[in-house]
């Protein structure tokens, strides 16, 4: 995505306590950093604990004053993500799941063993973060910046967790 013109609109679905919220901050941050424009929702349920949540992201190097309703990329990280918004995706959309827990038979559908990469960098709760580095290496977004965004956002919980927080990502 570096110096093109585009627009992007992404959104990252699964379970509430699976980072659905933190991962679109930390993305919505990189763009910005990157120099473009976001425009970013945070759905989630009216229940305490628990349900579906999504956190769709716009990105353009314009400004963006709404969301889209199609999308062009969508991170599943779990079954229902898939199921909620596969029927959400542009014609040429992009979906990234759980290659885990979840068999997705689509063309552009990329199987990422989520759960694996984040258990062997540390934590298996990491797999929104593994998810985000599979949006910046498929927008061929420049790395450098998302470390020091991991940094910022985990370093009240100390530095192993920000340290293995990178590791997923760059994993």
């Amino acid at each position: 995505m570096e110096n093109n013109s585009c627009q992007i609109s992404l959104k990252i679905a699964g379970e509430a306590g699976f980072g659905i919220r933190s991962s679109g901050i930390i993305l919505a941050r990189i763009f910005m950093r990157l120099g473009y424009y976001t425009f970013e929702i945070n759905e989630f349920p009216s229940i305490i604990r628990g349900g579906h949540n999504t956190f769709q992201l716009n990105i353009d190097n314009k400004k963006v004053n709404s969301n889209t309703k199609k999308i062009d990329i969508l991170v599943a990280l779990n079954k229902e993500g898939i199921k909620k918004h596969l029927s959400e995706l542009n014609k040429n959309g992009i979906v990234i799941f759980n290659k885990d827990n979840s068999k997705l038979n689509i063309k552009n559908s990329i199987g990422i063993p989520l759960n694996k990469i984040a258990k062997d960098s540390g934590y298996e709760l990491m797999r929104n973060v593994v998810a985000l580095g599979a949006i910046l290496a498929l927008t061929k977004s420049n790395l450098t910046i998302a470390p020091k965004i991991i940094k910022e956002t985990f370093k009240i919980k100390g530095e192993n967790i920000v340290k293995s927080n990178i590791k997923a990502l760059k994993a």
